[in-house]
C-alpha cells in the first residue's frame, strides 16, 4: 500500500514525540548551551554548579566559541544541586539541572558605566562593506548539514545544488575565505557531509571587489567553519535515503575534526548513488514546412560518486600558519533514454518512430584538487602576507550507442582538464584602522576535448571523420589588484580598489585545423561605502564594482555536435566576453530587516538561443546580441520570535529586465517584470525533548529569456528533526511537496517549442546523524570560591 508523504511525516511525528522519556535515575553529566535572547551563542559565560544544601560550589566552567558547557566525572551525581549562569551585560540565570541537553536563555541587562547605558546584544546579521555576516545559534543547525543550512540562510536560495545571494543570482562558494578546488557537485557533496553545527558564521560577499577574480559575477557565500576547540577527535557520520521522481537514492557520509596542541585537521567521506526518471514530452513546431514533432522521453540515470576532502594547518608560530587541503573523488553512471517520435505534416501525414541513448560514464581515473598556503603575520596590528597554490585535474568519458530511425552510431567524448593556480598577497593594517591590500594572481587552465562518432553501415561500426573531433583549450589569466579600507569614524567606512586582468585565451580544432585566439587586458573598478547610525542600529551601504563573464570553453567549440534526430549543439569561437557594472544600494536596520536596490548593466551581452535551422531541424547555439538592463527591489526579514521558540526568515524580490539586440537577424529584445518571495520558519516544538520542526515556502513568476519564457513556481517544504541525548539526530525532509516541474516555452515567428515534464518530482528524505566525540570539562579539585573568577579579572 502506498504512502504519501504527508501519512510519512505524521507517523515520523508520532514515532519522535514519544521517544524521549523522563529518567529518574541520578543526574551524573550537565551539558547544555547558553544562547542569547536572539538564539545567537554566548561564548565565556561561567556556569556554576552549587550544592542546594550548603550553598559551596561543586564545580564550574566556562561556554565555548557556540556556548556550549560540559561538566561531569565529579565522583556523584547532579540531583541535589543549581545551575548559576552568568555573563556581563546579562541577567544571572539560575535553574535545575535536568538530564538531556539544557537550553539556557540570558536576557540582556542595562548597566549604568561613567553615565552611559551599555546593553548586551547579539544580532544574527550585520552589514559590513560589501557583504553581509550571518551567525546561526545552536536551534537552527540542530538536524542539519551545512548544505541544508544554506536553505535556512537570510538573503540566500539555494535549488538544484545552486547558491544564489537575493537579486545577485547563482553565486559562488568559498569555505575559509578560499575557493575549494572542486567542481561543484563535488562541493555539495562536502557540504553535505559537515553538521551544520561546525559553521562558525556565513558571510554573504554581495560585492566581491578588486581581491576576488574579476569573473565572480553573482556574489560569494564564504562559510567559516570552526576549528577544533577540544584536544582529540570529534566527528559524525550520516545516513540518508531519499525518494524522488519514483526512484530510491542512498547517501552517507563521515566528518572528523582533530585538534592537537598547534595541529588541526579535519576530513569528510561521502558516497552517493543517485537514481532518477524523467518522462517527458517536447513539442517542435516549424513554421516554414508546416511539420510538428512530439518526441516523448523516458529516461533513466543512476550514478554513483565517492569523495574525500582533507583539511589541515599547522601554526609553526602564532605568527605563522601553514595549511593544505586535497580533494579525491570519483565515479561511474549511467543514462538510458527511450523517445517515440511523432512527426505530422501536411504533406507526408503523421509517422511514428522510435529512438534509444544509451551512454555510460565510466570510471578512468580520480579527480584530484589540492592546494596549500602559508600565512605570516608580519606585526600586532593584523598586517600579513598570504601564498598559496592551487592545482585540479580530471578526466571524465561518456560511451553512448544511439539508434535512430535513419542511422545507428556510437558517439565517444573524453574531456581531460588541468588547472593551476598561484596567488600571492600582501596586507598592510595602520595604526589608525586603515587597511591596504596588494596582490598578484595567475590562473592556467588547459582542456582536451576528444569527440569520436562511429556510424553502423550494416555490418559494424566505421569512424566517422566528418563527425569527430578533437578540441583543445587554453587559457591564462594574469591579475594585479590594489584596494584601500578606511575607517574614517567609528560609522564610516570606505573601501577603494581597482583589477586588471590581462586574458589569453587559444582554441585549436585538431581535425578541421579551425583556430582562434582571444587576447584582452581589462580593468575593474571598485567603490563600497557603509555608514553606521544610531550605534549600529541601522545601516546605509553604496556599492559599485564592475566585472566579466567569459563564455565557457564548450560555447567557443565550433564543432557540431548531434543530441537527437532533430537537434543539435554548436559553439561560436567570435562570442566576446560581456562585462557588467553594478549599484548596490542596503538599508540594514537593527540587524533583522535588510532592504535593497540593484542595478547592472550587461555590455556585449551573450545568450544561449535555440532556433530553426532549416529541413525541420532545430540549432541550440550561443551568440553576443547586445545589451542588458536590470534593476531589482529586494527585501529581507530575519527575526527570532518568543524567546527563540520561532525564528522566521522571509524576503520578496521584484526585477525589471531590459533586453536589446537582435539574433540571426530576428528581434532578442524586451522588457519583462518578475518576481518572488519566500518564507522560512524554523520551530522549536520542544525543548526538553529536542525536537525541531522548518517550515518553508518560496513563489516565482514565470521567467524569461531570449525566444523564451518559463512557467510560475511554487516550493513548499517541510521537515522535523529530533536530537536524542547519545548524540544521535533523527531527521525527516519533505520537499517539492506541490510538485513542481520546470517547462520552458520557445516562440517564435515561423519556430516553437515546448517542454512538459509528467515525472513526480516531490522528493521525502529521511536521515540519521551520530556525533562522536565532545568536550570534556571535569570537575574543579579546588571548590573554594575564593579563587574561582580571579583569571577574569584585568
Amino acid at each position: 500500500m502506498k504512502r504519501s508523504p504527508l501519512t510519512i511525516f505524521l507517523l515520523f511525528c508520532v514515532i519522535i514525540s514519544g521517544s524521549a522519556q523522563d529518567n529518574s535515575s541520578g543526574i551524573d553529566k550537565i551539558h547544555g548551551v547558553v544562547l542569547s535572547e536572539n538564539q545567537t551563542p554566548v561564548s565565556g559565560a561561567v556556569v556554576t554548579c552549587i550544592n542546594r544544601s550548603d550553598s559551596s560550589v561543586i564545580c564550574w566552567t566556562v561556554t565555548d566559541s557556540t556556548g556550549a558547557f560540559v561538566i561531569e566525572d565529579t565522583g556523584g551525581d547532579f540531583s541535589n544541586s543549581i545551575l548559576e549562569i552568568s555573563f556581563l551585560g546579562y541577567e544571572k540565570l539560575q535553574l535545575m539541572p535536568q538530564e538531556g541537553q539544557i537550553v539556557a536563555t540570558l536576557q540582556e541587562s542595562s548597566l549604568e558605566l561613567d553615565a552611559a547605558t551599555v546593553t548586551a546584544s547579539s544580532a544574527t546579521l550585520r552589514r559590513k562593506s560589501g557583504k553581509f555576516i550571518y551567525s546561526p545559534n545552536i536551534v537552527e543547525t540542530e538536524g542539519l548539514d551545512s548544505y541544508e543550512m544554506l536553505r535556512y540562510t537570510p538573503l540566500l536560495r539555494v535549488e538544484d545544488n545552486v547558491v544564489s545571494i537575493l537579486g545577485k543570482g547563482a553565486s559562488q562558494i568559498y569555505i575559509n575565505g578560499r575557493k575549494p578546488v572542486m567542481d561543484d557537485a563535488s562541493l555539495m557533496e562536502m557540504l553535505r557531509s559537515i553538521p551544520a553545527g561546525q559553521i562558525e558564521n556565513i558571510e554573504i560577499i554581495t560585492t566581491p571587489g578588486s581581491a576576488y577574480k574579476a569573473s565572480t559575477t553573482g556574489g560569494i557565500v564564504n562559510i567559516s567553519m570552526k576549528k577544533n576547540q577540544t584536544q582529540g577527535l570529534t566527528g559524525s557520520a550520516s545516513v540518508t535515503g531519499s525518494y524522488n521522481t519514483e526512484r530510491f537514492t542512498p547517501r552517507a557520509s563521515l566528518y572528523l575534526g582533530y585538534s592537537k596542541k598547534k595541529f588541526n585537521a579535519s576530513a569528510s567521506f561521502s558516497y552517493s548513488r543517485y537514481n532518477t526518471l524523467n518522462e517527458t514530452d517536447t513539442y517542435y513546431s516549424y513554421g516554414d514546412t508546416r511539420t510538428d514533432i512530439l518526441n516523448s522521453a523516458r529516461t533513466t540515470d543512476i550514478a554513483t560518486s565517492i569523495n574525500g576532502n582533507f583539511n589541515a594547518t599547522y601554526d609553526f608560530t602564532p605568527e605563522s600558519t601553514l595549511g593544505a587541503s586535497l580533494h579525491i573523488g570519483g565515479g561511474e553512471g549511467k543514462f538510458e533514454s527511450d523517445i517515440k517520435t511523432v512527426t505530422s505534416s501536411e504533406q507526408t501525414g503523421e509517422k511514428h518512430s522510435f529512438s534509444k541513448e544509451r551512454t555510460r560514464q565510466p570510471f578512468e581515473r580520480p579527480k584530484i584538487g589540492a592546494a596549500v598556503y602559508y600565512n605570516l603575520k608580519t606585526d600586532g596590528n593584523g598586517s600579513n602576507l598570504d601564498l598559496s597554490a592551487n592545482y585540479s585535474g580530471s578526466l571524465d568519458s561518456s560511451l553512448g550507442e544511439m539508434e535512430y530511425p535513419y542511422s545507428i552510431f556510437k558517439q565517444n567524448r573524453s574531456v581531460e582538464s588541468h588547472g593551476w593556480e598561484f596567488m600571492g598577497k600582501y596586507e598592510h593594517d595602520f595604526e589608525d584602522e586603515s587597511i591596504l591590500e596588494a596582490g598578484y594572481e595567475f590562473n592556467y587552465t588547459n582542456i582536451d576535448y576528444d569527440f569520436i562518432r562511429k556510424d553502423f553501415n550494416g555490418v559494424q561500426y566505421a569512424d566517422n571523420p566528418d563527425y569527430s573531433n578533437n578540441f583543445i583549450y587554453d587559457e591564462s589569466i594574469n591579475a594585479l589588484y590594489v584596494t584601500y579600507d578606511r575607517m574614517w569614524t567609528d560609522a564610516l567606512n570606505t573601501i577603494i580598489g581597482v583589477r586588471a586582468e590581462h586574458t589569453h585565451i587559444k582554441g585549436n580544432l585538431r581535425n578541421t585545423g579551425e583556430k582562434f585566439e582571444h587576447n584582452y587586458i581589462d580593468f575593474f573598478p571598485q567603490v563600497s561605502i557603509s555608514l553606521d547610525l544610531a550605534d549600529g542600529d541601522h545601516n546605509l551601504s553604496l556599492d559599485f564594482s564592475q566585472s566579466i563573464g567569459r563564455p565557457f570553453y564548450n560555447y567557443l567549440n565550433p564543432f557540431k555536435i548531434w543530441t537527437s534526430e532533430n537537434t543539435y549543439t554548436m559553439g561560436n569561437p567570435d562570442v566576446k566576453p560581456l562585462k557588467y557594472t553594478d549599484i548596490d544600494f542596503y538599508y540594514t536596520m537593527f540587524g533583522d530587516y535588510v532592504f535593497g536596490a540593484y542595478y547592472s548593466h550587461e555590455a556585449d551581452s551573450y545568450s544561449e538561443y535555440a532556433m530553426d535551422s532549416g529541413e525541420n531541424t532545430t540549432v541550440s547555439s550561443i551568440t553576443n546580441f547586445g545589451s542588458c538592463h536590470n534593476l531589482s527591489f529586494y527585501f529581507n526579514l530575519n527575526k527570532s520570535l518568543f524567546n527563540g521558540v520561532w525564528r522566521l526568515s522571509a524576503n520578496a524580490e521584484a526585477n525589471y529586465e531590459i533586453q536589446n539586440g537582435s539574433i540571426e537577424g530576428r528581434d532578442a529584445g524586451y522588457e519583462y517584470w518578475y518576481a518572488s518571495a519566500g518564507i522560512y520558519n524554523i520551530f522549536r516544538i520542544s525543548s526538553a525533548r529536542k525536537i525541531t520542526g522548518r517550515l518553508s515556502y518560496a513563489y516565482y513568476t514565470p521567467s524569461r529569456g531570449i525566444f523564451w519564457k518559463s512557467r510560475n513556481k511554487h516550493l513548499l517544504g517541510i521537515s522535523i528533526s529530533k536530537e536524542f541525548k547519545f548524540g544521535g539526530t533523527l531527521n525527516l525532509d519533505c520537499s517539492n511537496l506541490l510538485n513542481y516541474a520546470p517547462t520552458r516555452r520557445y516562440r517564435s515567428a515561423d519556430y516553437s517549442s515546448a517542454n512538459y515534464i509528467h515525472t513526480n518530482n516531490i522528493t521525502v528524505q529521511l536521515k540519521y546523524t551520530q556525533s562522536f566525540g565532545h568536550s570534556r570539562v571535569k570537575g574543579a579539585r579546588d571548590r573554594s570560591s575564593s579563587k574561582m573568577f580571579s583569571r577574569f579579572k584585568n
